[in-house]
């Protein structure tokens, strides 16, 4: 019994000196010098919210109201050919923001990739991708008091087929109706030909300002090969405006630079870069106007000693400058510079 007593006593005298060694003594003992082990912190992961697919008709994937901003960030939204006149962002209200900076792909008829309305606000950002490849679709709207702001890529690839039953005027980059503002700071390129008979080869449009509406290109627009009949900026209706401020390249056959009709008018106050056949830089009908305080350039050779009523530069590849119809203005207080 004596030894049980014995041994018990001990174990308590070393449990109180092992808890008086790891802390602060009663009787003024030194601190324990150990460190407490390193915490390494992980920072969570972006998150990456997963693909939608949209196969549903007049349908809405993303839709930020008043005071709201909402987006498509670092993912993909498919619009697919069943979900016909569907739209993947919209910003409707008063302050209410869209943003895509993934990618947004539009394989239907009649599709929007960004909607503003309402006072609202749709941002493709540097990193967004608008890809067209439907018929009849818009990469971006916005109606009265709203405001689109392209920062990245609109990519039209679009095609019309005859007796489709649909109207064939071909996708549009952005458009804008009248009071609403557009900024197009990113690129808009065209990549395939315009597949249709029924408009006479006139195809897609980059950039379109109906009545009223002043839009301004800062950046680049692009007319690829095969993007036959197809538009880099069109004015459409009286008080129209659009602006060249960048570089519009025309790489294709039978494309235009810029064209004013029904008494829009059309300024290039940057370059117009004609690199294939049968183009014209700006073009003018009755009662518009086309003004180049910029830079044409054709691909070929002067043509000497040919004069049209209404032209201004001709080369050898059927390239003109600038070309009116009767009853048009056509100002050049710019330069029409010929290559070869």
């Amino acid at each position: 019994m004596k030894k049980l007593k014995l041994v018990l006593a001990s174990i308590m005298v070393v449990s109180f000196a092992a808890c008086g060694s790891s802390g602060g003594s009663h009787d003024g003992g030194a601190k324990s010098s150990a460190s407490k082990p390193a915490v390494t912190k992980v920072a969570p992961a972006t998150k990456v919210a997963p693909a939608v697919i949209l196969d549903k008709e007049m349908s809405t994937v993303v839709k930020a109201k008043k005071l709201e901003t909402k987006g498509n960030y670092q993912s993909s939204i498919e619009l697919t050919k069943n979900a016909l006149g569907s739209v993947a962002l919209h910003a409707k209200g008063k302050d209410s923001i869209v943003k895509n900076t993934g990618l947004i792909e539009l394989k239907g008829i009649g599709q929007t990739g960004m909607v503003a309305s309402e006072g609202g606000k749709a941002i493709n950002k540097k990193s967004g991708i608008i890809d067209i490849s439907g018929e009849d679709n818009t990469g971006m709207y916005a109606d009265k008091n709203s405001e689109i702001d392209n920062e990245g890529k609109i990519y039209l690839r679009g095609y019309n087929v005859a007796n489709s039953g649909f109207d064939n005027f071909g996708n549009t980059g952005m458009r804008i109706e009248t009071g609403a503002k557009m900024l197009n700071n990113g690129q808009i390129i065209f990549k395939n030909e315009v597949r249709s008979q029924l408009i006479d080869q006139r195809g897609e449009t980059a950039v379109e300002a109906n009545k009223s509406q002043e839009r301004v290109n800062v950046e680049t627009i692009t007319l690829e090969k095969n993007a036959i009949g197809a538009f880099g900026m069109k004015a459409n209706g009286a008080d129209s405006i659009v602006k060249n401020t960048g570089l519009i390249e025309l790489k294709g056959s039978v494309q235009t630079g810029m064209e004013a009709t029904n008494g829009g008018t059309a300024i290039n106050n940057g370059i117009i870069d004609m690199q294939g056949r049968s183009s014209v830089g700006m073009y003018a009908d009755k009662n518009s106007t086309i003004d180049n305080e910029g830079t044409i350039f054709l691909s070929g050779k002067k043509m000497q000693g040919i004069s049209i009523t209404g032209v201004h530069g001709i080369d050898d590849r059927g390239n003109n400058g600038m070309k009116v119809e009767k009853g048009a203005k056509i100002i050049n207080h710019g330069s029409i510079t010929f290559k070869n």
